[in-house]
């Protein structure tokens, strides 16, 4: 029974230890992706999540495939530059991680600096008013209104799965779910498994 209750106690430290390094890395993903996309002085705007068509469109894209790729269009051709073969338990992590992140809750847990998040509802407020929704959301927060997941990490935390929306306009912004990599310790997007443009 001693033994039992070690056991228990034990491999709740190792979990709460494991949650903690886990946030800690996200943290320190989301602070560097911040500083990239915004200016110094500037907050970058965000609203938490994914909405929920996009979020289905990745998971079809991860479900249809387990091998990414990371590719360059020349010459109207397509020319493999590299490839990344995830693994059944990999792509089963990421699929389920991306699920669990409908419940916006879970960016409680993060302040990322030089960031401001918007709730959705006053989102929805600003452009309900589709004549004027872009004009006064750039009055009141700037030119880009960023949304993101929160990053999922594998392979010993050297790889990391993210996805990031960029409006700045009806008819101006991206989308992108892509697979990043560690290298010489700063993140650097390397597979792009999910694209929209406007």
């Amino acid at each position: 029974m001693r033994s039992l209750l070690l056991l228990t106690i034990l491999s709740y430290f190792i979990s709460t230890s494991n949650a903690q390094t886990t946030q800690k890395q996200a943290l320190d993903f989301l602070t560097q992706f911040t500083q990239n996309k915004s200016k110094p002085g500037t907050p970058l705007y965000y609203t938490k999540g994914i909405n929920s068509y996009t979020q289905n469109e990745i998971l079809k894209a991860l479900q249809r495939s387990s091998v990414l790729y990371n590719f360059r269009i020349e010459n109207h051709k397509v020319q493999i530059i590299d490839s990344l073969v995830l693994s059944k338990e990999e792509q089963q992590f990421i699929i389920k991680e991306l699920q669990k992140q409908a419940d916006t809750s879970l960016w409680n847990q993060f302040e990322i600096p030089n960031s401001q998040s918007i709730p959705k509802d006053t989102i929805t407020a600003i452009f309900k008013d589709r004549a004027n929704g872009w004009r006064n959301f750039y009055n009141s927060y700037g030119k880009s209104l960023f949304a993101f997941s929160i990053p999922i990490f594998f392979r010993d935390n050297q790889y990391c799965a993210f996805f990031y929306a960029n409006s700045c306009g009806g008819l101006c912004g991206e989308e992108l779910f892509s697979i990043y990599r560690k290298e010489f310790g700063a993140w650097s997007l390397w597979i792009t498994v999910y694209e929209s443009v406007s």
